[in-house]
C-alpha cells in the first residue's frame, strides 16, 4: 500500500470517527485492491469517494499532505491525512509569502516585457522611417 502499517488508512480511528464514509470507502478500497474480481466494483465506488473528499478538503474539514508535513514522521511521497479543521503552520504560512513573492516577481517581469515590446516596436518603426528617407534620398 502506500503507507506504512503505522499509517494505515483502514486502521484511522480518528478518520474512522470523524468521517466515516470516507474511512468505510478507503478501507473497502485497500481490502480489495489485490482482487481482479474487485475492480468493477471499485472503479464504480471512486467516484463518490473523490466527490466526497474534495468537499470536506473544499470546506477546510480534510486536510491531505504529501511527505514529511506537520512534523509527521512518514518516508518521502506517503500521504499524510490530518482529520479535522486545518491550522495553518509556520511552512504554510511560508509557501504562501513565497507563492505571493513569486508571482509578484512574474508580474513584474510581464509589465517589463510589455515595456520592451513597446520599446521595440517604436525602434523597428524608426527604422523603417529612417530606410524610407535614405531610399528616397539615394
Amino acid at each position: 500500500g502506500l503507507m506504512p502499517d503505522s499509517a494505515d488508512v483502514s486502521k484511522s480511528q480518528t478518520l474512522q470517527t470523524q468521517h466515516p464514509e470516507v474511512h468505510e470507502l478507503l478501507a473497502s478500497l485497500s481490502e480489495a485492491a489485490d482482487d481482479p474480481s474487485m475492480q468493477e466494483e471499485l472503479l464504480s465506488r471512486l467516484p463518490p469517494l473523490y466527490e466526497h473528499v474534495s468537499g470536506l478538503i473544499a470546506a477546510g474539514e480534510l486536510a491531505v499532505r504529501w511527505g514529511k508535513a506537520a512534523g509527521a514522521s512518514v518516508a518521502a511521497g506517503n500521504a499524510v491525512v490530518a482529520v479535522g479543521p486545518h491550522v495553518p503552520t509556520e511552512e504554510d504560512q511560508q509557501a504562501v509569502v513565497a507563492a505571493e513573492a513569486t508571482a509578484e516577481r512574474a508580474a513584474q517581469l510581464e509589465r517589463q516585457l510589455a515595456h520592451k515590446e513597446i520599446v521595440v516596436a517604436a525602434l523597428e518603426h524608426e527604422r523603417r522611417t529612417l530606410r524610407g528617407e535614405l531610399r528616397s534620398m539615394q
